[in-house]
C-alpha cells in the first residue's frame, strides 16, 4: 500500500491585498474628545471609493473559495491536502485564476493616479499623501502564491532524548497524523450530505423553485469527489455511484412534480444509507504508519 506521502501533497495560498484603508489616530482622538470618551474606537479612512478594489477582492475570494473547493482541511496554519489524483486539474483551475488576479491588479494600478486625485477631493482635510503607497511599492501589494510541500515523514524523528520518550512522542504524532486524514475523509462525507440533502429539501417543497445548478453541482460534486478519495475508500466510490442515479434533467423536475418527488424519495434514502457515515464519529478512516 503506498503511503501517504505518495498519495497525496500539501498546498497553501498566499493572497496579499491592499486594503485601500487607514488608521487615522488624529481623528479618532479628536472623536473621543467631543464625547468625553476614552477607548471608544478608531477611525478608518477609506483612502478610495466603495468599488475601485472590489474587482481584486471578488477574484481574492474565488482563489480561497477554490482551494477549500479542490481539497481536504489538514493543519490549523491553512495547509490543505492535495490528492495527487486532483493535482492537475487543480493547476489547471489555479492558473487561470492567478491570471485574472494579476490582470485585475494591473488594471488598478493603471488607473491609481487618477483615483487619488478623486480621493483627495473626497476626503479633503483628511486627506494625507503619506496613506497613499508609492506605484512601485503598490504591486508589491497584490500577489497571489501557491506553496506546494511533500506531507512530512512522521517515522523521520531525529532528536536527542532517551528512547521511551521518543516513542512517546512519536505516539503523539501517529495520533495527530491519523486525525487529520479521519479529518479530510470526514470532509468528503460531509460535502455529499451537504449536496444530497439540498437535493431532498429543495425537491421536497411545496412550493419548489429548481434551478440549473441543483443538478450541475451535484454533477461537478461526483466528478471532484474520485479525486479528492485519497485513501481510496469503496463506501465513497459508491456513494458517488448511487448519486449519478439523482441526476435528472432540471426541466423535468420543473414540469413534474411526479419525477420530483420520486427524485426526493430517491434522495432521501440515499441519506439514511449511508447515514452512519455523517458522523464524525462514524465516518470510516485508514490509519498511515
Amino acid at each position: 500500500m503506498k503511503s501517504l506521502q505518495e498519495k497525496a501533497m500539501l498546498v497553501n495560498i498566499t493572497i496579499r491585498q491592499w486594503t485601500g484603508k487607514k488608521l487615522d489616530r488624529k481623528v479618532s482622538r479628536e472623536i473621543e474628545a467631543e464625547h468625553s470618551a476614552h477607548n471608544a474606537g478608531n477611525y478608518n479612512k477609506n483612502l478610495l471609493g466603495d468599488t475601485e478594489l472590489r474587482t481584486i477582492q471578488s477574484i481574492a475570494n474565488e482563489i480561497r473559495n477554490f482551494l477549500r473547493e479542490q481539497t481536504l482541511p489538514w493543519s490549523d496554519t491553512g495547509d490543505r491536502l492535495l490528492p495527487a489524483t486532483n493535482y492537475f486539474k487543480f493547476i489547471e483551475g489555479f492558473r487561470p485564476l492567478e491570471e485574472r488576479y494579476s490582470q485585475a491588479t494591473s488594471d488598478f494600478i493603471k488607473v491609481y493616479p487618477e483615483l487619488k486625485i478623486k480621493a483627495r477631493m473626497r476626503l479633503n482635510d483628511l486627506y494625507n499623501e503619506n496613506d497613499y503607497p508609492k506605484v512601485s511599492q503598490l504591486v508589491e501589494k497584490f500577489t497571489v502564491s501557491l506553496h506546494v510541500t511533500p506531507i512530512a515523514d512522521q517515522n523521520d524523528f531525529r532528536v536527542e532524548m532517551n528512547a521511551s520518550e521518543i516513542n512517546s512522542l512519536k505516539e503523539k504524532i501517529y495520533q495527530d497524523f491519523n486525525a487529520r486524514i479521519d479529518n479530510a475523509s470526514q470532509e468528503i462525507w460531509q460535502r455529499i450530505y451537504q449536496a444530497v440533502s439540498l437535493i431532498v429539501e429543495r425537491l421536497s417543497a411545496d412550493k419548489a423553485k429548481i434551478f440549473d445548478s441543483l443538478m450541475n453541482n451535484l454533477k461537478d460534486l461526483t466528478e471532484l469527489l474520485p479525486r479528492l478519495n485519497f485513501t481510496g475508500n469503496k463506501d465513497v466510490n459508491n456513494v458517488i455511484r448511487d448519486m449519478k442515479h439523482l441526476f435528472e434533467n432540471p426541466e423535468n423536475l420543473r414540469a413534474s412534480a411526479t419525477i420530483r418527488n420520486e427524485k426526493a424519495t430517491e434522495a432521501k434514502e440515499l441519506l439514511d444509507r449511508y447515514a452512519s457515515y455523517f458522523q464524525v464519529d462514524n465516518a470510516p478512516s485508514e490509519v498511515y504508519a
